[in-house]
């Protein structure tokens, strides 16, 4: 994490199995359309598996020709979901991975995050199906990471702008990206394998003590008909020295 400039991309590459759609199909499109974004950072959310991590780390290290490494949470849900939440990051960064549940189930949220360079930062993903539950995984989340220290948290919040689960942050952090003109990061086209989900801006960055030169989104079109996923990537350039 060089310098006092970083991009961070947060993606939910989409953990599906099955069909057309499957991760399988969707593999190297999903590394490609990371790779395009050159990001200092990477946070990833449904992750299939700790092999497909380290394909990708090797991979992205070798396109971008400098040395990555991977801080990764598994998390398995009470309905029986389980997905790898990953922070794929540069330099000399110490990673860890932090669990504010007992269990790592649905009644928690397991988080990867890596530290380092002046700068923490966070992949998420909160619960899609419990309103409820989602406010507390936000507000648990928020006092566990809030504070002191330039810190930034991206992730699949499965929250819109505005709504009581991101409010549980506006104490501690700022809202980073996208900012206005994207109306949705989920879904894509994909939607008939999304489960009939609710749309709009669901993947956000935020942070505290940093700034913002730049925004953008990754995998807003299809690959021969085939879309990386059912969201849409959101980066973020960012300021160390705000």
């Amino acid at each position: 994490m060089a310098g006092s400039e970083l991009t961070i991309l947060t993606y939910n590459i989409y953990n599906h199995h099955e069909g057309e759609n499957a991760f399988a199909h969707r593999q190297q499109l999903v590394m490609e359309t990371i790779s395009s974004v050159a990001a200092d950072v990477v946070c990833l959310q449904e992750a299939p598996s700790t092999a497909f991590l380290r394909a990708l780390v090797d991979y992205l290290s070798r396109r971008q020709e400098r040395h990555l490494r991977l801080a990764c949470a598994e998390m398995r849900r009470t309905d029986g979901w389980r997905e790898h939440i990953a922070v794929i990051h540069t330099g000399t960064a110490r990673a860890a991975t932090v669990h504010l549940s007992p269990t790592g189930e649905s009644i928690g949220i397991s988080v990867a995050v890596a530290s380092g360079q002046g700068v923490r930062i966070a992949s998420v993903h909160l619960n899609p199906h419990d309103a409820e539950l989602r406010r507390a995984q936000a507000a648990r989340l928020a006092g566990e990471l809030g504070g002191e220290g330039a810190t930034v948290v991206a992730g699949d919040f499965n929250a819109t702008p505005g709504g009581r689960t991101l409010a549980a942050f506006e104490d501690s952090m700022r809202y980073l990206a996208p900012a206005d003109g994207v109306t949705s990061t989920f879904p894509t086209a994909m939607r008939a394998d999304s489960g009939g989900a609710p749309g709009g801006v669901l993947d956000h960055i935020l942070g505290h003590g940093v700034g913002i030169d730049d925004w953008g989104v990754a995998g807003d079109a299809p690959v021969s008909g085939r879309w990386p996923s059912d969201h849409l990537g959101v980066w973020a350039r960012i300021r160390l020295d705000a």
